[in-house]
């Protein structure tokens, strides 16, 4: 599957990197280093959802 641009394994996306994003509109995107907060987790759900759909990866 292809990184999309909102994924936290996107290049330059880590905890602690330049350019990183802590916060995404009023939502923390971290828990720590290593674990995305279960906020942008909620958040990113249907947008996930989304592009299994698209990949044939999740009925429905």
């Amino acid at each position: 599957m292809p990184v999309p641009p909102w994924s936290t394994r996107s290049p330059g996306c880590a905890p602690g990197r330049a350019g990183a994003p802590r916060v995404v509109g009023d939502t923390f995107v971290y828990r720590d280093e290593s674990h995305v907060a279960e906020s942008y987790a909620e958040a990113l759900t249907p947008v996930l959802r989304q592009e299994l759909r698209k990949l044939g990866m999740l009925g429905g």
